[in-house]
């Protein structure tokens, strides 16, 4: 919890500190490419040599060299011909005739030197046409890719960009709704039977694959604006992400606490802090440290697989075991063909397939997971059905007998007070054996809304009926003058019904005890004290009775 704030506290940071540096005109159809660009590198004593490239050439230009690419514009451009392009952790500074029209470049950063990722779109180019123009180009990580520069309307450029990016950042936001819903469901289930821990740790994966996936698109530069933010929240996002997917699947298996689950866990966590304090410290840069985050995924697929199997020789093999092995299996392929692709091509594919490959394991195993989990609600509703039966006696609808004794043995007597009141209804073997049960009966229910209506407000649901004509309240935490008011309203209760009431005359003994440390080893004792006066009371009663045996 302590790393999950610091993290989420460390990309608040990001967000609000970390600038680019970046301005263009303040003025404000077809897409064609620039392909006539003539090349110039810089050497190391700093002047320019004539160097030949195309797109398709797969170039390593030294970590901050320059590379010069020139073109001229021609003569003919449109007035509402618009540039633009994408770049990944480059500085860029273009030139229009030898003065500078557009700079994309790190700013005052607390950490890092990279500008971000970054799509750039310089309009009303034909205020430039005819000149010659120079994009200077340098990263501190290298240069792995030329821009692809497009001329087009600035609609044209923008619908482009959007046809583009908006299948992969279609799929992130059906995720983070995903995501949200999962979480959400687990949040439901723990607070309805208290168990599978597993949905909430599957929604925060699910949540935060859809945040790194949405940051990997183009399209979501365009509404963050934060070109650095994006490109640093990318490598947190990106080192977090395998430990709520741990805890989730460690949940699913039966040998959910073995020690290799804590390992892997503890080496993820270890990832995510060490490379964002090198980070920090400017000792290293998060993607010149990027290949111990993926030998670090390759090691938590490794052990996922192994425990997998694991579980599979030592346990029964269920059909919820078949699935989870076919997805993980999906998840692992995708994410290999993703890693050599990322490499293969000079850190520049997107690793969209290895987000693919989770958003199928996460519909496939979430949809059979709220099925499974559906019947285990089910269960435990109904267990809360025969709790309730078990607890609450039938007639009077409060706590029964064993309601009563579960109570006062897990009583905590250092950090509460307790006072004991004990009732007993006069007379209802009379009224029972003259007017038969069903009159016995609205006695011991009238007698029970009397207790529970005059001492609900200071003792809750603790309102007991313990015997056939005995009833307990335990107050928690009141003091005398509190059950002497509630006291008043009962006796008060009594006399008001008694006044219009015909053959049935309510008539209850009353007595109560103050739970007492140096005289009780529990409530028990205190509950034999309040019956001894409540039959103190009763005696009393008894004998200011008048000749009628139901009078007060």
């Amino acid at each position: 919890i302590v790393l999950l704030i610091a993290m989420i506290g460390l990309i608040i940071f990001i967000g609000s500190t970390f600038k680019t540096k970046k301005y263009t005109s303040e003025y404000d159809s077809n897409i064609s490419h620039i392909d006539d660009w003539y090349y110039l590198l810089e050497n190391s004593d700093g002047s320019y040599s004539n160097v030949n490239f195309s797109k398709s050439d797969k170039i390593n230009i030294p970590a901050d060299t320059t590379l010069i690419m020139r073109t001229t514009l021609s003569d003919s451009l449109p007035y509402d011909t618009c540039m633009s392009f994408t770049t990944n952790h480059l500085n860029l500074l273009i030139y229009s005739n030898g003065k500078p029209i557009y700079e994309f470049a790190a700013g005052d950063n607390a950490f890092g030197n990279s500008s971000g990722y970054g799509y750039h779109l310089i309009d009303q180019l034909a205020r430039y046409k005819g000149t010659t123009i120079e994009f200077h180009i340098s990263s501190p990580y290298g240069i792995r890719r030329i821009p692809d520069v497009k001329l087009g309307s600035s609609k044209d450029l923008l619908f482009s960009l959007i046809h583009t990016t908006i299948i992969p950042f279609s799929l992130a936001v059906i995720t983070l709704i995903i995501g949200f819903f999962i979480l959400i469901y687990g949040i439901y289930t723990i607070i309805r039977v208290n168990v599978n821990r597993s949905f909430i740790f599957l929604g925060l994966f699910t949540i935060t694959l859809a945040f790194y996936s949405a940051n990997e698109q183009p399209f979501t530069l365009l509404l963050l604006n934060n070109n650095i933010a994006s490109s640093y929240i990318s490598f947190i996002l990106l080192m977090l992400m395998p430990i709520p997917f741990i805890l989730f699947l460690k949940e699913l298996y039966t040998n959910k606490h073995h020690i290799v689950w804590n390992i892997i866990i503890l080496i993820n966590l270890l990832n995510a802090v060490t490379l964002t304090l090198l980070q920090v410290t400017n000792t290293a840069d998060f993607k010149n440290t990027l290949i111990i985050t993926h030998i670090v995924y390759a090691l938590t697929i490794i052990t996922t697989l192994v425990m997998t199997c694991y579980e599979l020789v030592k346990y029964k093999i269920t059909y919820s075991m078949k699935l989870n092995l076919i997805c993980i299996g999906i998840v692992a392929v995708c994410l290999i063909i993703a890693v050599n692709l990322y490499y293969i091509s000079g850190a520049q594919i997107p690793t969209a397939l290895g987000d693919v490959g989770f958003l199928i394991y996460i519909v496939v195993i979430g949809l059979h997971a709220i099925k499974l989990n559906t019947a285990l609600l089910e269960k435990g509703r109904k267990a809360e059905r025969y709790k309730s039966l078990a607890y609450t006696d039938k007639l009077t609808g409060i706590g029964n007998r064993t309601a009563h004794d579960d109570f006062i043995n897990h009583c905590d007597f250092d950090k509460h007070n307790y006072i004991v009141v004990m009732f007993d209804l006069n007379n209802l073997k009379y009224y029972n054996d003259t007017y038969g049960h069903d009159v016995g009966d609205v006695y011991i229910t009238t007698g029970s809304s009397f207790i529970t209506e005059a001492f609900n407000a200071v003792a809750g649901n603790k309102c007991y009926r313990i015997g056939g004509d005995e009833f307990c309240v335990v107050m928690t935490d009141r003091t005398v003058e509190e059950f002497n008011n509630a006291y008043a309203v009962f006796k008060n209760l009594i006399t008001e019904y008694n006044k219009t009431a015909d053959k049935l005359k309510i008539s209850i003994a009353c007595g109560y005890a103050e739970y007492n440390s140096e005289i009780d080893l529990d409530l028990k004792e205190t509950r034999s004290r309040a019956d001894a006066m409540m039959y103190e009371n009763k005696f009393l009663m008894k004998q200011e009775r008048q000749a009628s045996p139901y009078a007060l």
